[in-house]
């Protein structure tokens, strides 16, 4: 698949942070022979790095079964599991399971740290967070999340099911994160707390309130 005339060089890699059995489509510019795009398709294993200075540090691990490219940095990804670190203090900051998820991921083998997860759709979620809520570890679950990587928040339209220490909770909607240590849920939801001393406390937004 690759020679004269070619633009397209298929070839397993093992480049930096990226595992060694995923493939690789390298698209060239016929005229001058640059790299112009790339295209992934098999198992993935990545880690992302950001954070300050000079020393860029893992700030996210992806890993998915398969990865089907849907053109540009378009991938829906299979049984994608992704944890999400701060990397300045190492810490874990959420962790997210999914068996489906569209994603825009962009690819930059050539620069450190050059590699970003933009945006990522979820179905059928499990996100705990260990920070950006009042309680945590706080753990969800929905039938569809949308990850809003850059500002670190989540939001759904749909049923969501709540589940922390001293918390249970379950409504239509949900708003997260977003440098915000609160979570806003949306109609209908109903909020069961276990206070101090073993107290109960119950609270429903209503069909068109939110709490």
């Amino acid at each position: 698949l690759h020679g004269p005339g070619c633009p397209v060089r298929v070839l397993p890699i093992g480049r930096g942070d990226m595992q060694r059995d995923l493939i690789l489509l390298e698209v060239k510019d016929g005229k001058q022979g640059k790299v112009v795009g790339v295209s992934l398709d098999g198992p993935l294993k990545m880690t992302l790095r950001g954070g300050t200075g000079t020393v860029l540090r893992p700030e996210m691990e992806l890993r998915a079964s398969d990865v089907d490219s849907l053109g540009g940095d378009l991938y829906d990804l299979k049984d994608l599991e992704i944890e999400v670190l701060d990397p300045d203090r190492g810490a874990r900051r959420a962790t997210l399971e999914s068996p489906l998820a569209r994603t825009t991921l962009v690819v930059d083998l050539a620069t450190p740290g050059g590699s970003v997860l933009e945006t990522a759709r979820l179905t059928d979620v499990d996100v705990a967070l260990y920070e950006g809520a009042p309680v945590v570890p706080l753990g969800f679950r929905s039938p569809s999340v949308d990850f809003d990587v850059a500002q670190f928040g989540f939001t759904t339209p749909d049923r969501v099911r709540i589940e922390g220490q001293g918390i249970e909770a379950e409504g239509e909607g949900l708003r997260a994160g977003f440098g915000a240590e609160r979570i806003v849920m949306g109609r209908d939801a109903v909020v069961r707390l276990t206070l101090a001393g073993g107290e109960r406390a119950v609270l429903r937004s209503g069909e068109q309130g939110s709490l």
